[in-house]
């Protein structure tokens, strides 16, 4: 290996016709690609051993030199220090045409003063959870050159096939989006993320889904989503054989909420009661947790000390117990709330049902109406029961999602903010 190919090989190049000097190809100075960081300046000169006229394509191994031009070009960083080569090229004159032309090696592109190996370097950082500017920071370019990069990927959507399960949400977007929130389905069998559109209206999702074959459409065997209302009325039309299943955690959330809505309220209510109730109030706010836990993972054995109980030993099931004590709606619906969720753990759906159609006269109007509402997905709630899917693993890259819109501190653009996430999740499909 020659000196220069070992120089070469240093600077994260491949094979070239680069020619480095024997002393001093190396100095720190200032350069005007990095601004008011130091740089390490290599030195090189370009001068290949074959040349292809640009004009009419001549290839020959010699070329009478004309003159030399010099330029600097960004390489990749070393550490947190820039590197810089100062590249002399040879300019030809073409003994066919008469053109004069200056070659560039594979690594510079005609006009440019960043290398190829720079932009690639750029290119596999965007595909981290990392901020625009922190990028920009790393290869000490302008973020506008990183957004530039991001803009000449191509991310369409082929609209060839999809897969016989799929899951359906929104996340929240740019401000430009619809009411703040975009649509994101993946594939319910590998969890890949598919794609993500601006847009949730049914005259959107409609223009786009029906992109894809009809033949594709009708391989489409379950939707898995939550409870929003439009969806439903949408899959008949480009999903016919689809059915629906609305995933659990959606369920149990809603009577989760609607329980701690009830706890709230008679929380406040108590506080109003003469007495001391004021400390009552306090352990129903300090202990809702406790209250929402479902009844196997409660312990009745081991006893400890809780706060606001004056350093008395008792189990999580007796403080559950006073807690319940102190309000006969509390009670009530706690009790419903634990026969609907072991219902629900057995796969019952029948008995699921039974507990939210028999709902006790004592309990309030607001807390039987939250209730009632999940009778309006009867039928999607049941195979949602009995069915291996869920949307589980799309609320967590809804959560990635989040995550990369809050470190990049917001995006104005809502095509940079699906690339960055569908590149995130190219890097995590191939690991």
């Amino acid at each position: 290996m020659t000196h220069s190919d070992s120089i070469t090989l240093l600077l994260d190049l491949k094979a070239s016709d680069l020619t480095f000097p024997l002393d001093n190809f190396v100095k720190e100075g200032f350069s005007k690609l990095t601004g008011p960081n130091k740089a390490l300046i290599f030195t090189a000169t370009y001068q290949p051993k074959q040349t292809i006229c640009p004009a009419c394509g001549v290839i020959a191994s010699t070329r009478p030199v004309r003159a030399y031009n010099v330029s600097e070009i960004l390489l990749t960083p070393s550490g947190h220090r820039p590197r810089v080569l100062s590249l002399t090229k040879a300019k030809y004159d073409c003994t066919d045409c008469g053109t004069h032309f200056t070659p560039n090696p594979y690594f510079i592109e005609t006009g440019a003063t960043i290398s190829s190996v720079v932009k690639a370097a750029i290119f596999l950082d965007l595909r981290v959870k990392m901020s625009m500017k922190d990028v920009a920071r790393r290869y000490f370019v302008s973020p506008a050159f990183c957004w530039k990069i991001l803009d000449q990927i191509p991310l369409k959507q082929s609209f060839r096939q999809l897969p016989e399960v799929l899951c359906f949400d929104e996340f929240k977007a740019t401000q430009n989006s619809d009411n703040g929130l975009a649509f994101v389905y993946s594939d319910g069998i590998t969890h890949e993320l598919i794609d993500i559109l601006e847009s949730r209206k049914q005259k959107d999702l409609m223009a786009y889904f029906f992109k894809f074959p009809r033949e594709e459409r009708l391989k489409v065997k379950t939707i898995v989503m939550d409870m929003n209302a439009s969806y439903p009325t949408l899959l008949p039309i480009l999903f016919p054989n689809a059915q629906l299943v609305i995933d659990g955690f959606h369920v149990v959330q809603q009577l989760s909420r609607a329980f701690n809505q009830l706890r709230i309220k008679e929380m406040n209510r108590l506080k109003k009661l003469p007495g001391d109730n004021g400390k009552v109030y306090r352990k129903l706010k300090k202990y809702w947790r406790n209250l929402l836990k479902y009844t196997g993972k409660i312990d009745y054995q081991k006893r400890k000390q809780f706060p606001l109980f004056h350093g008395e030993w008792r189990t999580e099931g007796e403080v559950i117990d006073y807690l319940l004590s102190q309000s006969k709606h509390l009670e009530a619906a706690y009790e419903l709330l634990q026969n609907a969720l072991d219902a629900f753990r057995n796969k019952q759906p029948k008995v699921f049902f039974d507990a939210i159609e028999t709902l006790p006269n004592t309990l309030p109007e607001e807390f039987k109406k939250s209730c009632r509402y999940l009778l309006r997905h009867k039928t999607a709630i049941s195979c949602g029961l009995l069915s291996p899917y869920s949307n589980g693993p799309l609320e967590g890259k809804n959560n990635l999602c989040k995550v990369i819109k809050r470190i990049a501190f917001g995006f104005s653009r809502f095509t940079h903010l699906r690339k960055r996430i569908l590149l995130q999740q190219l890097l995590t499909k191939r690991n």
